[in-house]
Parts: C-alpha cells; sequence; structure tokens
C-alpha cells in the first residue's frame, strides 16, 4: 500500500499469515522516509506522518508485527508514536540495553568523524493471541574474507550497514487447542 503523499512511492507491505484455527498473523515491513537532509523535503514531519499512517492502516487487526528501517531518531522526533496496546519489542524485552542497529562506532562499514548511535530499525507490535519472546540483534560480524577499501585502507564486509532484528513470537498457549 503506497502512503499517501509519498514523493518517493514508498508504502507498507503487508502479508497475512495463518497462525492456527481462525488466525491471522499480519506480517509488515516498510522503509520510512530518511531524516536527511531534513530542511528540504521537511523529512522529520514526513517520517511521523508515515509511522502513524502505518499503524491506522494496521489498528484493527489483532496480531500484527511492523518491522522496518523507521529512521527514528528519539533526539529529534522524540518517542516513536505508539498508540494504545502497540509495542516496541526492543524496549518491552530489552529496555535496558542498547538497541542501536546503526552504529559509527562498532561497524566497521560505517566510517564517520564523529559517533553516532541510533535504534534506527524495529519491531512494532500488537498482539492479542501471541506473545513477544526475544528479540536480538543480528548481523554485528564481518562476513570471513570479503574487504572493502576505503580511501587508504581495507575495511571489512558487514551483512548491513545497519545491524538486523530477529524476532521471536510464540502463539499463546491459550490458543492452540
Amino acid at each position: 500500500m503506497p502512503f499517501k503523499n509519498s514523493s518517493k512511492g514508498k508504502g507498507v507491505v503487508i502479508a497475512e499469515i495463518k497462525i492456527g484455527l481462525d488466525k491471522t498473523l499480519i506480517a509488515t515491513t516498510s522503509h520510512l522516509k530518511c531524516q536527511n537532509p531534513p530542511k528540504k523535503y521537511n523529512s522529520e514531519q514526513r517520517a511521523s506522518h508515515e509511522a502513524k499512517e502505518t499503524l491506522r492502516i494496521l489498528q484493527n487487526f489483532p496480531n500484527v508485527i511492523f518491522g522496518g528501517d523507521m529512521n527514528w531518531d528519539e533526539d529529534k522526533n522524540g518517542a516513536f508514536p505508539l498508540q494504545g496496546v502497540w509495542k516496541d519489542a526492543w524496549i518491552e524485552l530489552r529496555g535496558g540495553e542498547n538497541g542501536w542497529t546503526f552504529d559509527t562506532k562498532s561497524n566497521p562499514m560505517l566510517q564517520c568523524s564523529y559517533p553516532l548511535q541510533k535504534t534506527l530499525d524495529r519491531f512494532i507490535c500488537k498482539l492479542e493471541d501471541c506473545s513477544m519472546k526475544n528479540v536480538e540483534m543480528i548481523g554485528k560480524k564481518p562476513i570471513p574474507g570479503i574487504y572493502y577499501k576505503n580511501k587508504k585502507k581495507l575495511l571489512p564486509v558487514l551483512p548491513s550497514d545497519h545491524y538486523g532484528l530477529i524476532l521471536t513470537v510464540y502463539l499463546d498457549a491459550r490458543d492452540v487447542s
């Protein structure tokens, strides 16, 4: 589904997965508008609009996992616009730990003159018949034997410039019968 007023053709991809007798899980992803350059595209407001629009589209489904590169910067945007029963999986399951999926200090693929550590990638969930059990960060190790040359040095290649997230969700026991 395309976002209203998206100049870049952005939208949300939605899949319906049967998870039990008469139960479904909506798995959805998007790449929300990047924050840079904010003056030219008013991207902070656009990211907020896209996030709210996605949650509004998905609000009537009982079991939803919305994951992707949200490009959300708490320092600029404040807290992600969770409404009602929506939960951020990292905050719920690992709230005391940093969830920096974009980290210029630890990711050798991101060469930057200043440290930039942000939680850009997330899982936002609304689950009536399921429970979040675990979320973990992946893709933090270089791919063996693969390098690229940046200016004067060889740098390792990781799966992405962002670390990935894996979310484990279980169908609640009361619904298994």
